[in-house]
């Protein structure tokens, strides 16, 4: 490829930042296609493009942020997330009202790895928690007609806040599936030969659903009392005459599952002669 249509392939990268996306929407996907520009070659680009933005954000404008979330998003890079997540707690006290509100939305979409989600929702709280707790100022932005600077961003600070919560209930709610899938394989192992549960299940009605719970420690058996105060888990056991899976005949099936997680299940077949 020549210098002339290597700079062109450039400048149409630089200009979409890199998202074929709006190149498609923009109508020159195409001529960049034509280009057949290596994926190491993107990389370089994207690199160079990554550094001048981050080079050039502030708390002064937003511009800089958007660009480089829609790379975020468009490339699923981690680091960009990173990067951002420290920047950003790093510069709270900057920016006014407006600007802070902004980068609090942006950072809320923009997706991540798992292990960066709580630092993300930490320091979106932080962003709005410096907006609530001081006065509004607006230096920078539109307000729409009809809106003072208060109503205006409160109302957005409402919808952000609403947003928050959301995110940090989701972020639970996916620890506690993590946590419940850890363990329910050693759960179903422990409580299947643990001679107190097999007397209460053997002696029970079948699909008669019994709680294991940090609640009720001491009839936690073994090593999982620790895990079960630590996680606070909770699991049913029932003994059940349905099972996708195969035993021996003459074997009892312990059906285990998470408490509000049915789709998180273990079976074990269990022999009724020996406590």
């Amino acid at each position: 490829m020549n210098d002339k249509n290597m700079l062109r392939a450039k400048e149409l990268y630089f200009s979409y930042y890199g998202s074929s996306f709006y190149m498609q929407r923009g109508g020159d996907y195409e001529e960049y296609q034509a280009f057949n520009i290596s994926e190491k070659q993107e990389q370089i680009w994207k690199d160079e493009l990554v550094e001048n933005l981050f080079n050039r954000l502030s708390f002064e404008s937003t511009y800089e942020l958007h660009k480089l979330a829609m790379i975020a998003e468009s490339y699923l890079d981690n680091n960009i997330a990173d990067k951002l997540i420290v920047y950003i707690a790093n510069n709270i006290t900057k920016g006014d009202s407006f600007i802070k509100l902004n980068y609090a939305e942006v950072l809320l979409k923009l997706p991540c790895a798992k292990e960066l989600i709580e630092r993300k929702l930490n320091v979106v709280s932080d962003l709005l928690m410096s907006v609530s707790n001081n006065p509004i100022t607006i230096n920078t932005g539109r307000i729409p007609e009809g809106l003072s600077n208060q109503e205006y961003i409160t109302n957005r600070l409402e919808d952000a806040l609403n947003r928050l919560a959301l995110g940090n209930e989701m972020m639970k709610f996916n620890e506690k599936i993590e946590l419940h899938k850890k363990y329910l394989e050693d759960v179903a192992l422990e409580i299947s030969q643990d001679s107190l549960w097999r007397k209460k299940l053997f002696e029970g009605q079948y699909e008669e659903k019994l709680l294991i719970t940090y609640k009720e420690i001491a009839e936690i058996p073994g090593y999982l009392t620790n895990i079960f105060e630590q996680y606070k888990l909770e699991y049913y056991v029932s003994k059940t005459r349905f099972c996708p899976e195969t035993f021996d005949e003459n074997l009892m099936i312990f059906k285990f599952e998470a408490k509000g997680l049915p789709d998180l299940v273990r079976y074990s077949g269990n022999n009724e002669t020996v406590i």
